[in-house]
């Protein structure tokens, strides 16, 4: 991992990394400068789970990882340059980063990720594990509840096990989402929820702004997106919501801030889309 130069990197101690049957062991890290915030929820012998809180302004000359990762990009956004392509990626972007691969990041809003790096994939000879050989960009997923079953898990054949589910999903949305050329309308449409995530969205009124029946839109945002208006609208508030609790907003600003009507509202979404309330989540990942 790089950092801003110039600036000292201050590292909090940490448990043992000894793992002793192989699988996992709490570790927490923290690692503190003047423009991110990376906390390592925990490492093993299988995979290294973090979360990371980058300002904006803040960039990463470039650089690479030893191991393969899946982000999920929370909230924010970021910009990230791959031989020579730039991709930028807003909350609900999930991106698959392959090991020892060249890339710079530069965030032009605060942004929150979490990250999943898998070792020993060759070794552990993981199911599906050819969806890593290629640096991909996707939106709309929702891996979050997958991270949490590998957190969750409770030996080395469950880890193995998560992460095979994680990889399946990603695989199926991967392969199901191969249209390309989509229409600059559509784009639009789409960074408009992106913005106004915590606001109802109208479809009636969102497809005449854009010039489109309102059921030619819907038709078109699920075949590019492979969900509807309202669904993707349910995982980008959840996304949000998730980066608001892991940087330590409380449970009922968390709901207020990111579109919820109460905190009844948020309770039901997370257990809907994560099987998990969110205390219980803000417990596991804190």
């Amino acid at each position: 991992m790089g950092s801003g130069s110039g600036l000292d990197v201050i590292k909090y101690p940490t448990c043992s990394n000894t793992c002793p049957f192989g699988g996992k062991q709490r570790h927490h890290s923290l690692y503190f400068i003047a423009l991110f915030m990376i906390n390592f929820i925990e490492e093993n012998c299988h995979f290294r789970l973090s979360n990371a809180l980058y300002r904006k302004g803040h960039s990463y000359k470039p650089h690479s990882h030893k191991d393969t990762a899946i982000s999920i990009v929370l909230n924010g956004i970021v910009h990230e340059k791959v031989d020579n392509k730039l991709e930028i990626g807003k909350s609900a972007v999930t991106i698959i980063k392959p090991a020892e691969i060249i890339h710079q990041n530069i965030f032009t809003e605060d942004c929150t990720i979490l990250c999943l790096y898998l070792k020993n994939i060759r070794k552990n000879k993981l199911k599906h594990s050819d969806i890593l050989e290629e640096w991909t960009w996707m939106s709309g997923l929702n891996c979050i509840p997958y991270f949490i079953n590998i957190l969750q898990s409770k030996d080395e054949k469950q880890i193995h096990e998560s992460i095979a589910d994680l990889l399946r999903y990603i695989s199926f949305c991967k392969t199901d989402s191969t249209v390309t050329n989509m229409p600059s309308w559509l784009a639009d449409a789409k960074a408009y929820i992106d913005t106004y995530y915590d606001e109802p969205v109208n479809v009636t009124a969102l497809a005449k702004k854009y010039k489109v029946h309102r059921v030619y839109l819907a038709r078109v945002f699920n075949k590019y997106f492979g969900q509807n208006i309202k669904s993707y609208l349910k995982s980008l508030r959840i996304h949000h919501s998730v980066a608001s609790l892991i940087n330590g907003t409380s449970i009922n600003d968390t709901a207020f801030v990111n579109g919820y009507s109460d905190q009844s509202h948020l309770q039901r979404n997370f257990k809907q889309q994560l099987q998990q309330t969110p205390l219980e989540f803000q417990n596991l990942f804190k």
